[in-house]
């Protein structure tokens, strides 16, 4: 079977709580701002090193990019069960085909600190939208896993963005999610699954997860 659990920010008791419910043959999937920051490292090796099952976590706008940049390339095994998965990565899981891409844009970053809290490689880049554009190669995706919502699903279920109140200035544009607007309408995948604006959302084969929701698919 496989999870797929929404935002975390280092609550990671919340996986304690899953592991209960979960085999070897089993596979956790998260979709961004996980909490990957090195001071939880030694945490993570007590909540993860001997976890049933492995653990797929892909990057959100709150992460240190510091720390995931010494990851290298490709898949990152950070600790025990707990796997890195990178932007564009394209892998069978249960025998479906998922893609993930993680990132996405900090709307609260005026009250953020950059390079201690906030980093400007969290927004999804254009090389980032053809990377997996790329890797899927005109296959047909069961499951886009993202961190970010495309553009048009956040202006239809939450509306405009109050600029002034977060700091923003006016002509601000959620760049990433007008890229993953563009990566959705690129590959059609048949489910897109994603985190972020901490509400449970469904409109049509896209689902976003609520900050305490867990799925199986």
């Amino acid at each position: 079977m496989i999870y797929v659990v929404g935002d975390l920010h280092g609550e990671f008791m919340r996986l304690e709580t899953l592991k209960k419910h979960v085999t070897p043959d089993d596979t956790v999937v998260q979709v961004g701002d996980f909490g990957f920051y090195p001071e939880n490292i030694r945490l993570w090796t007590d909540l993860f090193e001997n976890y049933p099952c492995r653990i797929l976590a892909i990057d959100g706008n709150h992460e240190d990019f510091n720390y995931i940049s010494t990851f290298g390339e490709g898949i990152h095994n950070v600790v025990g069960n707990l796997f890195y998965i990178p932007r564009g990565t394209v892998m069978e899981i249960e025998e479906k085909l998922f893609g993930f891409l993680g990132g996405g844009e900090s709307i609260d970053k005026a009250y953020r600190k950059e390079n201690v809290s906030w980093w400007k490689q969290e927004q999804i880049t254009a090389k980032d939208t053809e990377v997996i554009v790329e890797n899927v190669n005109y296959r047909q995706l069961d499951f886009l896993i993202a961190h970010v919502p495309p553009k048009f699903t956040i202006t239809a279920h939450f509306g405009p963005l109050n600029t002034k109140y977060w700091g923003l200035p006016d002509e601000w544009e959620d760049i990433s999610a007008q890229r993953m607007s563009k990566v959705y309408h690129t590959i059609r995948p048949r489910n897109f699954i994603c985190g972020h604006m901490h509400r449970s959302v469904i409109d049509g084969n896209i689902r976003i997860l609520d900050i305490n929701e867990v799925i199986t698919i």
